[in-house]
């Protein structure tokens, strides 16, 4: 199961399997839990946080990428669509691991990605 962005209530947030049936199979599960990670980026870069902060908020960095695809060198054709990208691997081949949520966070802006949403797993 992976982590996603999308909050299903309470301090929880949807996990679901790397595939096309994830919305059918997702799960509302306590942020403590240890799950995968994928993380996306979109495909153009940002425009500037609505708070000009650089990095964005947590709030701002879980809606849009700081990188796009192209800088990230992710290939869309991998885990994407024509908007957003994605990858459970950093360069250097680095995987998440089982890890709690707020980990999952910081994993993927530590990337200059972000987590992605439930829909896009």
């Amino acid at each position: 199961m992976l982590w996603s962005s999308t909050s299903c209530g309470h301090g929880s947030f949807f996990t679901a399997p790397g595939s096309s049936l994830t919305a059918a199979n997702a799960s509302c599960t306590a942020r403590a839990e240890g799950h995968h990670v994928r993380c996306c980026a979109d495909y153009y870069a940002p425009s500037p946080s609505p708070t000009n902060t650089y990095p964005p908020t947590p709030q701002e960095a879980r809606l849009v990428s700081l990188s796009p695809c192209s800088a990230l060198q992710w290939d869309p054709n991998t885990f994407g669509d024509s908007m957003v990208c994605g990858n459970s691997l950093f360069p250097g081949g680095e995987c998440s691991g089982s890890i709690g949520w707020g980990s999952a966070v910081t994993f993927c802006q530590n990337g200059e990605a972000r987590l992605c949403t439930a829909d896009e797993l």
